[in-house]
């Protein structure tokens, strides 16, 4: 019987909410079909409510004005297997202190976990801590394994002070489930005059481990402190406050040297749900802290509630409130609206800035307004407004014009000693003459400093009160000064009794030059920020500017790459981006730096920027399944992949029905956004564009996407024209009874989005299998008794992919024939190669898997080809062929054939 039960989260604590179950809970995930965006997850449920319990405007209910717009809810069902539940705020499980514990020589520190934060990105605020013993109170510091930045990071102290800390060479590659096992050994004594640190990551804590990146090699000995601190899983340190673990926590190992033996280990898929300790096969007692819980409960959604319609009986009784929960892509489609430019939401949220006036506005705007609370607008005369849209990382930008003036005021800041002025501009060429782009007003020893340019240099002036030169630099101009997009800043330092400050002139491609002097006196505040003395000249008629700001701290790098809109970014650091500037959990997977590269982020909507992510690398963005956050699965991720779930043709009911889609296309053409087209089409096979029976004719299509340069369009339309021409049936859908086959309830709580089903023991009157399907959704229902699931698949066919120099990976023959008939009791087959290599004979690549006419076959051994060099003497026949192959006559009588070899 299913054991589904749905929790509101009332006043910060999850409760147990009254289901009813006869009319019965549904649940729908993903994609609803293949190549579609993923939808929000839905949850539909009804719930008892006696008394108005769940109705939020009842001021007798105990949940009166608790029960608001997105409400959390959640899920959950029996997975079978416990495990350590670390999902809410600084949670996990300790033993304390022990002499056992308190290794000081070679140690061996393995974890295994499903964790939805392993890939945070962001330096050190992005460490997570997942196992350590120790504390900084007192100097107890032993060990602390934690992530960082997407790499496992190991620290030890030898006294108990100050840690040595090193770091994995290597990304950790945590798939798409979250679900790894790792490890780290230090040797403190390399035999080398040094010590060593080795990680390592596996499926399982039993292994077996694969290395991971290089050996951290460092010279000198060292030791561990043997601290009295306790050894905590979940969370390192207890007075540590980087962010703990949030998943869930499978099983750990402490052993004494590399390899050596356990002095703990735990393995919470042990452990009894609801208990509060375990003791491991060590025999030591581990004890929950924080809201960590022993549980076998799996989160099948964490939806919000955002309705709470109350109905009832006439008669007052039968109080039920019908709701229907979704998940977090709901609120982010609803409600918001486009994000500003990359250079807008870069700078205003840097730290430090004053003033600042993007100059972005539109036609008839009268003032440049400022995105910053209590900033005044600036005021302009003679400026063609939005006349320019070329700059990727911004809105149209106005031009100056002949006589055109400009006047901003910079509120008051709390620092005096520093500041840094930077502003964009686009001047179309050289200037006549040499002419002031803009004025600063300050209130240190210069109070004016002008930014000039000529033909050939850059100039900025420094002029006291009287309006005599104090200090200023001149630098000759790198080529792409002009008819480019270019940014000059200016920044100073106080330092003693003297002013350290520098101009720096920055193509967005990243090149510039840069120089500094220095003079007597105070740097003091920036209050104003006006045009040239007389007005803008004609010098500079036509010139682009934008993006003024003003910073009370010096050199800050807030224009970098947001003024391109951080082109050539792969899509997983877009998604990553994105998803912290806007605050919103979320879960990236795959390799980032090798995903595709994105083009320039435009002000759209969060959803359509992530989606551009999703379609030029050709992964999957989704929601997770255990928390409101967003996920996404590199492409990659998706090649290659065992099956998460196997299930025989026994365990499955209708409908299990081939479908031949008419989706085919066979003709892509696929444009960069802004840039060039390529086009591929299928030339050969049985959905190629050759007129039938060779091909199905012509199917065009054509997509534009946003990508970083003309050389991806032709790689992609490639891997379209795969996708979309793949020969093979469908099943869109496969249906399963739970209830009738329990044993499948831990794999199928596993099973996601982008994951790969496989079916066995398909009957004879269907094509063999076993078929690898890949989940695209799914749907389920509970009744009281029942729980029914509907996978939504595709084909996992096209993402089975060659791997450069994996071991394991065999590239298909470019054409086969059999140069004999078969039948179906031959155990030895004679093939002909049409085209391309001949097939291996080496004995360590077999056995090998083949398909031949439909049928797979087991390759034991293959012969080489038939061959034959006529080197011998043969009458009466030809004989054996050098390949050993017996030649048989037709026609004839024996006396015409013979062999006079050499």
């Amino acid at each position: 019987m299913p054991d589904a039960k749905f929790e509101l989260q009332i006043g910060g604590v999850w409760t147990e909410a009254p289901v009813r179950m006869a009319s019965r809970i549904t649940h729908s995930r993903g994609r609803r079909s293949q190549g579609a965006r993923v939808d929000a997850a839905v949850v539909n449920l009804t719930l008892e409510s006696p008394d108005g319990l769940y109705n939020n405007r009842n001021p007798l209910s105990p949940n009166f004005g608790l029960l608001g717009r997105n409400t959390p809810g959640r899920l959950t069902v029996d997975g079978g297997t416990p495990f350590l539940d670390v999902t809410t705020g600084t949670s996990g499980a300790s033993t304390p202190d022990a002499a056992a514990l308190d290794i000081t020589g070679d140690i061996d520190i393995r974890f295994e976990a499903t964790l939805s934060n392993w890939l945070k990105s962001g330096g050190v605020s992005a460490s997570v801590e997942l196992c350590g013993k120790g504390d900084q109170i007192g100097n107890q510091r032993s060990w602390l394994l934690l992530m960082r930045d997407r790499r496992l990071h190991f620290e030890w102290s030898a006294a108990g002070t100050t840690t040595i800390e090193k770091e994995s060479t290597a990304d950790l590659p945590v798939p798409p489930w979250g679900h790894i096992a790792v490890r780290v050994t230090l040797d403190v004594n390399n035999g080398a005059a040094g010590n060593t640190v080795t990680f390592y990551t596996s499926d399982s804590i039993s292994g077996p481990w694969t290395q991971l990146g290089d050996p951290v090699i460092t010279a000198g000995t060292t030791s561990i402190f043997s601290s009295t601190a306790s050894v905590r899983v979940g969370d390192g340190w207890s007075d540590l406050t980087f962010e703990p673990a949030a998943g869930r926590i499978h099983a750990f190992e402490l052993r004494n040297g590399i390899a050596g033996s356990a002095v703990a280990n735990p393995d919470f898929s042990a452990a009894t749900p609801g208990a509060s300790t375990l003791v491991d096969g060590t025999g030591k007692t581990w004890t929950l802290f924080g809201s960590g819980v022993f549980t076998s409960r799996r989160v099948r959604c964490l939806p919000e509630v955002s309705k709470w319609p109350p109905k009832w009986h006439v008669s007052g009784h039968n109080q039920t409130v019908p709701i229907q929960a979704s998940g977090i892509f709901q609120r982010l489609e609803r409600g918001r609206r486009a994000l500003k430019s990359t250079l807008t939401r870069r700078i205003t949220t840097t730290a430090g800035v004053l003033a600042y006036w993007p100059m972005e506005d539109s036609e008839g705007s009268s003032r440049f307004a400022s995105p910053l609370p209590n900033v005044l607008p600036m005021t302009f005369s003679g400026f063609d407004l939005a006349a320019n849209a070329d700059l990727d990382g911004s809105k149209p930008l106005p031009n100056v014009q002949t006589g055109g003036d400009l006047n901003g005021i910079v509120p008051a800041g709390t620092v005096s000693n520093q500041f840094h002025i930077e502003f964009i501009y686009f001047l179309p060429s050289a200037p006549a003459s040499e002419a002031t782009l803009l004025r600063y007003v300050s209130q240190g020893t210069v109070r004016t400093w002008h930014i000039n340019l000529s033909s050939t240099q850059v100039i900025v002036y420094g002029f006291d009160p009287d309006g005599t030169l104090v200090s200023s630099v001149t630098q000759s101009l790198p080529s792409t000064a002009f008819n480019d997009w270019n940014r000059i800043s200016v920044f100073a330092d106080q330092n003693g009794g003297n002013v350290d400050w520098f101009v720096r002139l920055s193509n967005i491609a990243g090149t510039g030059i840069a120089l500094g002097t220095s003079y007597a006196g105070t740097v003091g505040r920036i209050t104003s920020v006006t045009g040239p003395p007389s007005n803008y000249s004609s010098t500079v008629n036509g010139m682009t500017l934008g993006h003024i700001a003003v910073f009370q701290e010096s050199d800050t790098f807030a224009f970098n790459f947001a003024d391109h809109g951080f082109t050539g970014e792969t899509a997983g650091d877009r998604v990553v981006r994105l998803a912290t500037e806007e605050n919103v959990p979320y879960l990236v997977s795959g390799i980032v730096a090798e995903q595709m590269q994105m083009g320039p982020q435009h002000p759209e909507q969060l959803l359509t920027l992530l989606g551009e992510c999703e379609d030029a690398d050709g992964g999957i963005l989704y929601e997770e399944r255990d928390r409101l956050a967003i996920a996404y699965r590199g492409r990659a991720t998706l090649y290659n992949q065992p099956p998460v779930l196997t299930l025989d043709y026994g365990q499955i009911t209708q409908p299990f029905e081939p479908v031949e889609d008419d989706d085919a296309r066979n003709d892509w053409t696929v444009t960069r956004e802004g840039g060039s087209s390529a086009r591929v089409t299928v030339d050969d096979g049985p959905l190629s564009v050759q007129d039938p029976p060779n091909g199905i004719g012509l199917y065009e299509a054509a997509v534009t996407l946003n990508l970083a340069d003309d050389d991806q369009p032709q790689q992609i339309a490639g891997w379209l024209a795969h996708l979309s021409t793949w020969d093979e049936a469908r099943y869109p859908r496969i249906r399963i009874l739970l209830h009738k086959a329990p044993e499948l309830i831990p794999q199928m709580t596993d099973l996601d989005v982008g994951d790969v089903v496989r079916i066995t023991g398909t009957p004879s009157f269907l094509p063999p299998g076993p078929y690898d399907l890949m989940v695209e959704g799914y749907e389920e229902e509970f009744g009281e008794f029942e729980w029914t699931v509907v996978l939504v698949c595709s084909p996992a066919g096209p993402w089975t992919v060659g791997v450069v120099d994996d071991a394991d990976a065999r590239a298909d023959t470019d054409g086969s024939e059999l140069a004999a008939a078969a039948t179906d009791s031959d155990t030895v087959l004679s093939v002909t190669t049409t085209a391309g290599e001949a097939w291996t004979t080496h004995p360590d690549d077999f056995p090998l898997q083949a398909r031949v006419g439909g049928e797979v076959v087991t390759v034991n051994a293959i012969t080489g080809q038939v061959q034959d060099t006529f080197s011998r003497t043969t009458t009466g026949g030809w004989g054996t062929a050098t390949s050993g192959h017996a030649w048989t006559t037709s026609g004839g009588t024996g006396t015409d054939y013979s062999v006079q070899g050499a």
